[in-house]
Formats: structure tokens, C-alpha cells, sequence
């Protein structure tokens, strides 16, 4: 097994708790609370992004892109140096997996994370310039390219 798989399937046991059904409606994020992955539709690409977070140490972000048979496509890991508060980094996570997907020219994205802080902030954008509100504005910019 080489090195991606390996890493992707260590990415996939990692969001294991944090998998999600799918989108419902017109809307290209979601988040549930519950523990199996549901596909996307067939032409769609369904991406998990999650944080972690040591207050002191490190951030961590990651995300695994699959398609509706659940093959993964590309995924990622990233450590970052410096203190993020939970919100910005699942907040990075997803402008990560949503700048990966654009290289990669996927048209068709689910986005999926375990925040419902970032789900509510991206379906309901206000004003906020937090490091985390210029996050969710820097995805909602790039969101328009799906």
C-alpha cells in the first residue's frame, strides 16, 4: 500500500466520527452528527475536512475527497504552527479542501465538516471581521467556482 493510500486511510478513520449524510437540498455544505458515510450524487465529489486542535502545541487540519463510490481521490494533512481557536481552524480546513478541489477542477463539491459554527456562519454569512468571519469569506468567494 503506498504512501496516499495510507494516508487516506488514516484520513477516513479520522472522520469516521465526524462522516455525514448527504446534502440535502441546493446547499454544497452539510453537517450531521451521524457515523456512517453516505455518497454524493453520482456527479458530485464529497469532501471531509476536520481539525484538531492542542491549545499550546499544534493545529492540525486535514480532508479526504471522495466520489459516489466512496474511492478517494485526493486528500490532505497539514500541520500548522501557531495557536487557532477551534472555529478558524475547521475554518481552514475547509478553505484548504475547497482550494485543493478547485486545482484539482472538480465543478461539483459537497463540502462536509463537523462544525456547525462554520456550517451556520457559511449558510448564513454576516459580517465579521474575526479571523474566522475573513476565512468563511475567503470560502464563500471561492465557493461560486462549483
Amino acid at each position: 500500500m503506498g504512501f496516499v493510500h495510507v494516508m487516506a486511510a488514516t484520513l477516513i478513520l479520522d472522520f469516521r466520527k465526524a462522516a455525514f449524510g448527504a446534502s440535502g437540498g441546493t446547499s454544497a455544505f452539510s453537517t450531521t452528527d451521524c457515523t456512517t458515510w453516505i455518497p454524493p450524487s453520482m456527479d458530485y465529489i464529497k469532501v471531509n475536512s476536520d481539525a484538531s486542535v492542542i491549545h499550546g502545541l499544534d493545529v492540525g487540519i486535514g480532508g479526504v475527497a471522495r466520489d459516489n463510490q466512496g474511492i478517494v481521490l485526493w486528500c490532505f494533512a497539514e500541520k500548522i504552527s501557531g495557536e487557532l481557536d477551534v472555529d478558524s481552524a475547521e475554518a481552514t480546513a475547509a478553505l484548504h479542501a475547497i482550494r485543493w478541489a478547485k486545482e484539482q477542477k472538480i465543478r461539483r463539491l459537497i463540502l462536509e465538516s463537523d462544525s456547525h459554527t462554520l456550517f451556520n456562519a457559511l449558510l448564513h454569512p454576516k459580517p465579521n471581521l474575526s479571523f474566522f468571519g475573513l476565512i468563511v469569506r475567503d470560502i464563500l468567494s471561492l465557493v461560486s467556482f462549483f
